[in-house]
């Protein structure tokens, strides 16, 4: 008797760490697929990629505005404190974002917290790019020697780590799984 309780403590022992690797490659493989999926869809719909860098020139000529800072907006050039900026796709919180949706999408959690993950994920990448730009411009317009450095190596990875956190942040809060 004692021998075979034993033998189930060890079975179900086995089958946590099993369930968990399975989950991990499971999550991977949603997150290649979508990644690739949504290359493909980005290919296919270039109006949402300019749309994406309308918006993002628009947002941060608003930004510098709401805050009475004079700034004028010609197509996707924003110009204040007399420097100027032209966004261009790489400039937008696109491919953060997306890669931020395909990571939620991919991970078991429940629809209600998979929305809100999607919903608050997309703001906070967006508030935090714009933030991003108009420090950009800051820089360009009192130290253009830095510029460089802290737009490519700087920001960039902070990027990142905004993606990141918020992911990681997000995975801590509730998830039950919905079947």
């Amino acid at each position: 008797m004692a021998a075979s309780a034993k033998t189930v403590r060890n079975k179900s022992r086995l089958r946590g760490p099993v369930s968990d690797q399975r989950r991990m490659v499971e999550f991977a493989i949603h997150l290649v697929v979508g990644w690739t999926l949504a290359f493909g869809i980005l290919a296919l719909a270039p109006d949402l990629e300019r749309w994406t860098v309308e918006a993002t020139a628009a947002s941060v000529a608003t930004a510098f505005r709401a805050f009475s800072f004079p700034a004028t907006l010609s197509g996707v050039t924003v110009s204040t404190w007399g420097t100027s900026i032209r966004v261009i796709p790489e400039c937008t919180p696109l491919m953060p974002t997306i890669l931020l949706c395909v990571a939620i999408l991919a991970f078991p959690a429940s629809r209600s917290w998979k929305l809100y993950g999607l919903v608050l994920g997309i703001v906070v990448l967006w508030v935090y790019n714009i933030v991003r730009l108009v420090a950009l411009i800051g820089v360009l317009a009192l130290r253009p020697s830095m510029f460089d450095v802290i737009h490519v190596f700087f920001l960039q990875t902070l990027t990142l780590l905004v993606a990141g956190g918020w992911f990681v942040l997000w995975t801590r809060g509730p998830r039950r799984r919905t079947a």
